[in-house]
């Protein structure tokens, strides 16, 4: 089968002329649509995804140049012009000659942001799109993450786009290209209005107006999704929120989460550990599974293909095939398994009672000249290297509690969402805390599952009593390894520190124990 290749030119409704390339067979009907729209350039989209291969199975596949980048005409301004520019893009593939009208989108990262937010526009003709690593909202789960800014990804991207093309001249590009390889200094602010205009916008608060439009509120767009997450990604937590919102909407969907980082999904080896041969995407078939389920999505009988769910489970190299994520029995009370948090740094079992759980506060000191640093985990980029590390380091400062248990003497099963109970007071107005659980090997090493960070608002040295997410993990804890948690002031750079002394104490208390609940699993 041959193939056509030529590049079109795609107005929008304001006149301005974005650049596509459009791949399709020699032959036959009209055909459905594959479409992706990039910031990274088309030769970046058709290195990264078998273009030929799509269109060689029978699609027209057309792959963009978002406004003001590549070849396309305009100023870039990430988010906002996806909107109204997608939806556009749509309504015209879906006019072609070469096209028998549905249209559905694909991608990763900002790649997949564009399916989102031209899906929120309801364009005629979008039926499917299969958003990969990537939430659906662009403050909280990209730029926020529990109300703190996720400087390691933001600032990584936003130096990116300027030194590629987005500067306001040379000299910004230059200044990016050079911070780019420069680890950010925790007491200084980087000049984003010289550098990457639009990223000014990205340190207000996530319920500013400037969010309103692309924070992923309302109703869940009217299309079916295949959704693929990575549980050492930047991204994990705001790509399976995103499909628990798309659930709402219907409409059939596939969720796919493997134990990969926001830059290798679908690889074995994460960070410093190789996680089994059955991670790899490829040996499971992802690439060939997502054709097949856009093209059954397409047909009237889709409804038929319901909502289903895959998850790695990390420790078992091992798939779990589920009916839903979070999974039901895992969320209710009786599926958690509870540990208490002591003052003597110990994780015990809840049925323990209190009388052998250490009683009194434990206190860090915030230093933001010397902020508790982030290792590994769900970071962004090729360095500081994403995905598991050990964290022996960073858990002997003396500005990170830990809490450690006894030695499994069986295999745990930990699927779903871990939380965190906690009394805590801080000496400032706004603090910080970081929650990180930790699978500790029997040789010492210890090593991150998940973490989360949230932005706490009360008055000074008040006790507060909350529920906070650790984060969403399948992770089998094998026998002889421990469970931690670390409970941090800061997590840099992944995460901005703020630019204050203060004090962080968790209570340990008889009326308000401290504890952490696991989503303990059974099968």
């Amino acid at each position: 089968m041959g193939l056509i290749v030529e590049t079109a030119r795609v107005p929008m409704r304001d006149g301005t002329v974005l650049t596509a390339d459009v791949l399709r067979p020699d032959r036959g009907g009209p055909l459905p649509v594959l479409l992706s729209r990039t910031p990274y350039g088309r030769a970046h989209s058709r290195q990264v995804e078998d273009v030929v291969g799509m269109a060689r199975a029978g699609w027209a596949v057309v792959v963009q140049d978002v406004r003001g980048r590549g070849e396309s005409g305009g100023v870039f301004e990430p988010f906002h012009q996806e909107i109204a520019d997608g939806a556009d893009t749509v309504r015209w593939c879906a006019r072609q000659p070469w096209s028998d009208g549905r249209v559905a989108m694909f991608g990763a990262s900002y790649r997949a942001a564009t399916q989102w937010l031209a899906a929120r526009a309801g364009p005629p003709g979008l039926v499917a799109i299969s958003p990969y690593v990537s939430p659906a909202g662009f403050a909280e789960g990209w730029t926020f993450e529990g109300g703190v800014p996720v400087l390691g990804f933001t600032r990584a991207w936003a130096l990116g786009l300027a030194a590629s093309g987005s500067a306001p001249d040379e000299a910004a590009a230059r200044r990016a290209a050079e911070l780019r390889d420069l680890a950010p200094d925790p007491t200084a602010r980087e000049p984003w209005d010289e550098i990457f205009p639009p990223a000014r916008n990205w340190e207000c608060s996530p319920k500013q107006k400037y969010w309103a439009a692309i924070s992923g509120g309302g109703p869940a767009p009217p299309v079916a999704g295949f959704h693929v997450a990575g549980w050492h990604d930047v991204f994990c937590e705001g790509a399976l929120a995103a499909f628990r919102a798309a659930r709402r909407s219907g409409k059939p969907q596939r969720l796919v989460v493997g134990p990969w980082t926001h830059g290798d999904v679908g690889g074995r080896v994460a960070g410093e550990l190789d996680q089994g041969v059955n991670a790899e995407a490829a040996r499971v078939g992802l690439p060939e599974e997502r054709l097949r389920w856009l093209r059954a999505a397409l047909k009237p009988e889709a409804a038929d293909l319901g909502v289903t769910v895959s998850v790695f489970e990390m420790g078992a190299d091992r798939w779990l095939e589920l009916p839903d994520w979070p999974p039901p029995e895992t969320e209710a009370e009786a599926g958690r398994r509870t540990l208490r948090l002591g003052a003597d740094g110990v994780l015990s079992e809840a049925s323990q009672g209190t009388a052998t759980v250490g009683l009194g506060p434990r206190t860090v000191a915030h230093d933001p000249h010397d902020p508790a640093p982030s290792l590994g985990g769900r970071l962004f980029g090729v360095w500081p290297r994403p995905g598991p590390a050990d964290q022996a380091e960073v858990e002997r400062r003396p500005d990170v509690l830990t809490y450690t248990s006894a030695p499994l003497a069986a295999e745990l099963d930990v699927v779903g969402t871990v939380r965190a109970r906690l009394r805590v007071r801080a000496s400032t107005a706004v603090a910080d805390v970081v929650l990180r659980l930790c699978d500790e090997y029997p040789d010492g090493r210890s090593y991150p599952v998940a973490e989360h960070g949230h932005r706490l608002f009360s008055a000074p040295d008040r006790d507060q009593d909350l529920v906070l997410d650790v984060g969403s993990t399948a992770w089998r804890v094998r026998p002889g390894h421990r469970i931690r948690l670390c409970v941090a002031p800061a997590s840099w750079p992944r995460l901005a520190a703020l630019p204050d002394r203060y004090t962080l104490t968790v209570v340990h208390a008889p009326d308000a124990p401290s504890w952490l609940e696991l989503p303990a699993f059974r099968r």
